[in-house]
């Protein structure tokens, strides 16, 4: 980011990351309660979901916001600023960390497809859905609650709870209805405006009060720590090394980035057919099958995928 943004005190910059408050839980007799929500039906083991903090909707979800041209998003953006890249029916949109950070779920409409754009900053994984459940738009918001440190997400109408990385509904009547994931890019502004010089990007003018400009996870993206414990097969690899899952959920493998950095021709031909390419100039996994069509690739830490997804293969 550059230097025209004002820096807020070290005080309000970790308003969003400070240790966790306490929250009520009460069993009734629909069961338990956690930020306002029932879980008494909850598929996942609910001693594993933690408060993050702020309730539900502390972190406020943005609801078809407004998108800025090219040259707006230039004044503000630098190249290597990194960006979760949409393109659908012909249309290009990117969505900067530096947002996604303060609220971690948009809203919106791409080349007239409804998405879902997500991003957990503790787990550094940014997956973008099709906002379609039933064949009509669904809306999301931020429950406050995290299931092994990702963010769980909440459907509006029924305020069923999903979990990003399981991709699916975890509680509620839309327990066990999946979400499905679309192919988008974890890039640097500069290498998505060299692919989609034409895009639009996420504006600055969220209608919230958010100093942009300062980013609330550096200490934690710069530490090796994770701030909830979370189980999971290390394999002798540092719980936030980097690391991409390709073909969650049914089909999903593990390539840490280390791996990928030793590719000759930053290339890997798979027994399937399918292909890897590694592009180190950021830091992006592409993923194609053997029949030529693009996988989904979530890149984030180490720690999460093998959380989630433990009996994975890793590709070395």
């Amino acid at each position: 980011m550059n230097k025209y943004f004002r820096v807020l005190s070290a005080a309000t910059a970790l308003l969003l990351v400070a240790v966790p408050a306490l929250i009520s839980r009460r069993a009734d007799a629909a069961g338990e309660i956690l930020n306002g929500f029932d879980l008494s039906d909850a598929s996942i083991p609910l001693r594993e979901v933690k408060s993050g903090g702020p309730p539900r909707d502390g972190i406020p979800a943005l609801i078809d916001p407004t998108r800025d041209n090219v040259d707006v998003g230039a004044r503000w953006l630098d190249e290597d600023d990194r960006v979760i890249g949409v393109f659908l029916g012909g249309s290009a949109v990117a969505y900067p960390e530096a947002i996604l950070n303060w609220h971690e779920v948009v809203n919106d409409v791409v080349g007239g497809s409804p998405v879902l754009v997500t991003f957990c900053p503790l787990c550094g994984t940014g997956v973008v859905f099709d906002a379609r459940l039933g064949g009509e738009r669904r809306l999301f918001g931020v429950s406050g609650l995290l299931f092994r440190s990702d963010v769980l997400l909440y459907e509006h109408r029924t305020e069923s709870l999903f979990s990003q990385l399981l991709m699916r509904g975890i509680s509620g009547t839309l327990r066990d209805q999946p979400l499905q994931p679309l192919v988008a890019a974890m890039t640097t502004w500069g290498q998505w405006l060299k692919e989609h010089p034409e895009t639009e990007v996420l504006s600055l003018s969220t209608g919230h009060l958010k100093d942009y400009g300062t980013d609330p996870y550096r200490t934690y993206r710069r530490s090796g720590g994770m701030m909830f414990p979370v189980r999971f097969r290390s394999a002798g690899r540092r719980a936030k090394e980097w690391a991409y899952l390709v073909g969650a959920p049914q089909q999903a493998f593990v390539v840490p980035e280390e791996a990928a950095e030793t590719w000759t021709d930053g290339r890997k031909l798979l027994e399937d057919g399918a292909v890897l390419i590694y592009h180190p100039e950021d830091r992006r996994l592409e993923a194609r099958s053997a029949a030529g069509q693009a996988l989904v690739v979530v890149p984030g830490y180490w720690f999460a995928h093998r959380a989630f997804y433990p009996d994975a293969p890793i590709v070395e």
